[in-house]
């Protein structure tokens, strides 16, 4: 779990440029995803992150 936590942090940092990540919800699929309170949460945020105009709605570059 490390591990991916890890990997995740590394490609958030390399994609915002370790400016501020801030969430843009737009519906009830995206309000589930946070806490991250399981490896299978993880596994899902990571799943979903594939979609890059979801990965777009979550990080938000200033």
């Amino acid at each position: 779990m490390d591990m991916k936590i890890n990997h995740l942090t590394s490609l958030v940092q390399s994609l915002v440029g370790n400016r501020c990540i801030l969430p843009q919800m737009q519906n009830d699929e995206e309000d589930d995803i946070f806490p991250i309170a399981s490896i299978e949460d993880l596994d899902r945020l990571e799943q979903s992150l594939v979609d890059r105009g979801f990965m777009q709605r979550m990080v938000r570059i200033n």
